[in-house]
């Protein structure tokens, strides 16, 4: 689960109408005993910190691109989270498929900002 379950969980338990335009998840099931937790798909995140980093978690994989607000070809990180719980090995470049997959769900994910300065590099050309 992520923050942006919070509101689907509250709405859920005020017995309001869901919110469709939201990646978020109730949790109702799971804090009521009365089921299993619906999965997302993948969890992303964007920080603009620092040159901007992007990250993404799908299944054993995690991938981060850093300084993505200011180069076009932001470095890669994929690490495989069950062989590598500790995120030390770097294994984009034995995994190229990996990263294309998860850049492209980035990419879907992925809102563009409205004000400059929390622009990716690559929106600013």
């Amino acid at each position: 689960s992520a923050f942006w379950d919070v509101s689907p969980t509250l709405r859920a338990l005020a017995q309001a109408e869901p919110q469709t335009d939201t990646d978020g998840l109730s949790l109702v099931p799971v804090l009521l005993g009365e089921g299993s937790q619906q999965a997302h798909e993948y969890l992303y995140w964007e920080f603009y910190e620092m040159g901007g980093k992007r990250a993404i978690l799908k299944g054993k994989w995690k991938m981060i691109l850093y300084k993505t607000n200011t180069e076009l070809n932001p470095r890669v990180e994929l690490f495989n989270r069950d062989l590598d719980p500790s995120e030390q090995s770097n294994v984009a470049a034995q995994h190229p498929e990996v990263v294309s997959e998860l850049q492209r769900l980035m990419d879907r994910a992925h809102s563009p900002a409205e004000h400059k300065q929390f622009k990716l590099a690559i929106e600013r050309q």
